[in-house]
């Protein structure tokens, strides 16, 4: 008795699966939803690779213009200094 309720339980899982996978939202989710969630998720590694690259350029003229400005700052000192 305890085999056969058993495999009873067992196949109606089984059904209840199966019919929740069958559905059409897991459809849709499958169909449309994932891939979607696969391009972005490359486009947003793309997009970091890009930036991490574009990042030390980027400083580098950032110090730059800094720099400059701290000079014209400190000539505009030594002018009314004198």
């Amino acid at each position: 008795m305890n085999k056969k309720f058993s495999l009873f339980i067992h196949m109606n899982i089984s059904v209840v699966i199966a019919s929740i996978f069958n559905t059409s939202i897991f459809l849709f989710a499958f169909k449309f939803v994932f891939p979607l969630l696969v391009v972005v998720f490359l486009c947003y590694l793309v997009l970091g690779f890009l930036a991490s690259m574009l990042w030390l350029p980027l400083f580098l003229v950032l110090k730059k213009i800094y720099l400059k400005i701290q000079y014209i700052i400190l000539c505009q000192q030594r002018l009314l200094l004198l």
